[in-house]
């Protein structure tokens, strides 16, 4: 995270605001609950059930009102409530060893001087959370078991999620962001803050790299079969789709420029450029794409540098790469 950017008028308050950077750090919080926004009322909601007096069929009837007061009641557990005010509890005490600041909601400005205190906080904190949580897997399971003889054959228990992993969904967890810019400063207030506090900075470059992987072979892949797709598309008169010369530059401009996306230097894009580079050089020109065998073996081609990347695009979502039409 940098530093905002300020330009006093004053050279005394610059050279303050100066030293309040120098001297703090930026803690953030990620606090996690159960339920969190959601909000639910019966306006429109029915269900289907059995039509007994009319032959057994299937008709369409407004929702329990107890049904529906069960489900508002997993959402409002005297626990839960409690785990809330932790959570509140919190961020109360950070505030009173928190500096005035603007930074983001989650976020507390805290100088070196307390780190010491802040961690304690949120030590104290977690230690109180794993009780709380067990409390809340008890009484989220008899909440459900009511569910469960009120609906009788009605109750899906796939519409809940275990008590285990209803109570996991709380949690909360800590990081020191500024420690790229400031190690040496939170190294001296203690080397076990630090060296946590730097294996969570890489694990989030890993995993910022590691997205920035997907998003590039996704959108290689994407070109390259999109690019298969216009060669191998037919007219209605069956006969191989016209690849305009401007259509082709654009597509050649456009992987030739690849590589410069490339700079994380990662390997299976750069092997899939390599394909591609070779295959686009025994393309003259358009026209040379009516050619059957040479149309045949460009498909091929693309085929193979598809095959070369796909092993490597996993199903997260990625930003698109959008690629130049191709007729």
């Amino acid at each position: 995270m940098t530093k905002p950017k300020i330009h006093a008028k004053s050279t005394d308050l610059q050279e303050r605001y100066e030293q309040m950077i120098r001297s703090t750090v930026l803690l953030e919080v990620s606090f996690h609950r159960f339920g969190d926004a959601k909000h639910s009322n019966l306006d429109g909601v029915k269900m289907d059930t059995s039509d007994i007096e009319n032959g057994g069929g299937v008709k369409t009837v407004p929702v329990s009102e107890d049904a529906f007061i069960f489900s508002r009641r997993l959402l409002d557990l005297a626990v839960g409530r409690d785990l809330r005010s932790l959570f509140d509890r919190v961020k109360a005490r950070l505030r009173k060893i928190s500096i005035p600041a603007f930074d983001r909601d989650g976020v507390w400005r805290i100088s070196y001087a307390a780190v010491d205190a802040a961690e304690q906080i949120m030590l104290d904190a977690q230690a109180e959370l794993e009780p709380l949580k067990y409390a809340f897997r008890v009484a989220y399971d008899a909440e459900v078991q009511k569910m469960r003889e009120l609906q009788h054959e009605k109750f899906n228990p796939k519409d809940y999620p275990s008590a285990y992993d209803a109570a996991e969904r709380w949690g909360m967890d800590w990081a020191y962001l500024e420690t790229a810019t400031v190690p040496k400063a939170l190294g001296g207030v203690s080397e076990f803050i630090y060296q946590r506090a730097m294996q969570t900075a890489q694990k989030r470059a890993n995993a910022a790299v590691a997205a920035v992987e997907q998003t590039l072979r996704a959108g290689l892949l994407a070109c390259v079969e999109r690019m298969r797709t216009d060669l191998t598309a037919t007219s209605k008169l069956g006969r191989p789709r016209a690849y305009r010369a401007d259509a082709l530059e654009r597509v050649t401009t456009f992987f030739n420029n690849f590589p410069l996306r490339n700079f994380i230097n990662d390997g299976v894009c750069g092997e899939a450029m390599s394909e591609m580079s070779a295959l686009l050089k025994n393309i003259p020109s358009a026209d040379a794409l009516d050619d059957e065998f040479l149309r045949l073996e460009v498909v091929q081609g693309l085929a193979s540098i598809a095959d070369t990347v796909r092993p490597f695009v996993g199903d997260a979502a990625t930003r698109s790469v959008i690629v130049p039409e191709g007729e």
